[in-house]
């Protein structure tokens, strides 16, 4: 995969639109080769996620309440989901600039030591 500056916008854009279609969030953090640590970080949110549902089942359990009609249940899933959607976009913001500064000082070191451009090298035919 050839390196290439990302567009931060653009990197924005396609995490929002993976807030709505699965697996779409994996295009950005792929682009920049982050894709294993985003992974490993929403493991960790959302089995951290899980325990207050855990908590509530309990509680109907214990008090045979009438709390497992789904709403409450779903109230912490749909509050982390949209917590790891901002998550998302401040690792993206973070990442990308990284990703960025690490290639135009890259770009600066090969200049500076005399070895042409990849994307200017001019191909016989």
């Amino acid at each position: 995969m050839m390196n290439k500056k990302v567009n931060l916008g653009m990197q924005i854009v396609w995490v929002l639109v993976g807030q709505i279609i699965p697996f779409v969030w994996i295009y950005p953090f792929n682009k920049i080769h982050k894709i294993g640590r985003l992974i490993g970080w929403k493991l960790l949110i959302m089995g951290v996620s899980i325990i207050p549902v855990i908590v509530v089942a309990l509680s109907d359990y214990i008090l045979s309440t009438s709390y497992m009609d789904g709403t409450i249940v779903m109230i912490p899933f749909f509050m982390v989901y949209l917590g790891i959607g901002l998550v998302d976009i401040v690792f993206i913001v973070k990442w990308s600039m990284e990703w960025n500064d690490k290639l135009h000082l890259s770009d600066l070191h090969d200049e500076v030591n005399g070895l042409p451009d990849i994307n200017e090298v001019s191909h016989p035919e």
